[in-house]
């Protein structure tokens, strides 16, 4: 319990206002709650109610016109724009292919959980493995709409990165790109954070940087994955190492660090090849 009587001795205070000096004590609480808050979320939630509170203290004590600034300065508006920075902060923009990027919303619009979990990790590596189907309703609904094998596959890697992000409190947003080019120009021009192509012709990885001229990026055709990748691994060499395993069938490149150490320690995907691109040797370079 708090003495009042030793309170008052030492800083003179009114036994009759104990109800106010109880409030004032919860302020520098709710401060040291937003300061250790992890979730940024939950940290504007006490922000607010620190910038209430502190409206509340001021009022009390007669200062209207300061309880009506914090009120809606230090309270509506400043929790308006940190609400608005962290929703467009707080998140990964991951380029992707537009055809994969059609796939998965058609994968998501018309859902099939009897076929899709069906397709293991040894089926996402072979392409020719294929479930039988055990009875004859599900034969039919394989002969009418059985989703690609690779739209399941993307689906399941981006739900990996989604359970990730969700431990930073971080959200994912797909950006579609018409092809290859695009897809590397968006990651270069810093219009995504990463970005995910896929991996069918295991030769691609071991493109030569010293091709590039040679191959279609030289003549001006239309990309494919094995000009991506080469035009990837030339970013910069000294960072960017992508390697080929057994099984591969995406590649996900990053040009935030931050991100690579987060999805290199999360994404346990075997199908999956990470790699880290620094744009500053580029920048540098050119």
């Amino acid at each position: 319990m708090i003495n009042f009587e030793m309170l008052n001795a030492a800083f003179n205070l009114d036994p009759s206002n104990s109800y106010l000096y109880l409030i004032a004590l919860l302020l520098p609480l709710s401060a040291a709650m937003v300061v250790f808050q992890t979730n940024p979320y939950h940290a504007l939630v006490i922000r607010g109610i620190l910038g209430a509170m502190a409206a509340l203290v001021y009022a009390l004590f007669g200062a209207a016109d300061v309880a009506l600034t914090e009120a809606l300065v230090g309270t509506m508006l400043a929790i308006t724009l940190y609400a608005v920075a962290v929703r467009s902060s707080m998140v990964m923009r991951l380029g992707v292919l537009e055809e994969g990027f059609k796939q998965v919303q058609a994968l998501q619009a018309h859902p099939k959980p009897s076929l899709q979990t069906s397709l293991t990790k040894q089926q996402f590596s072979d392409p020719f493995v294929v479930a039988l189907p055990s009875t004859a309703a599900e034969s039919e609904a394989v002969a009418i709409s059985d989703p690609p094998v690779e739209s399941c596959l993307l689906e399941s890697i981006l739900n990996q990165l989604r359970s990730a992000l969700n431990k930073y409190h971080m959200r994912l947003e797909l950006v579609p790109y018409k092809d290859y080019q695009a897809l590397h120009q968006a990651l270069i021009d810093q219009e995504v954070h990463a970005a995910c192509a896929n991996l069918e012709t295991p030769a691609a990885i071991h493109s030569s940087r010293d091709e590039i001229g040679q191959g279609a990026i030289g003549r001006g055709e239309a990309w494919n994955q094995a000009d991506y990748l080469t035009a990837i691994q030339a970013i910069d060499p000294t960072t960017t190492q992508i390697e080929y395993c057994s099984g591969q069938r995406y590649h996900l490149a990053t040009r935030v660090h931050r991100l690579y150490e987060i999805l290199h320690s999360e994404l346990t995907d075997a199908t999956t090849s990470l790699s880290y691109v620094n744009l500053l040797h580029r920048q540098k370079s050119v």
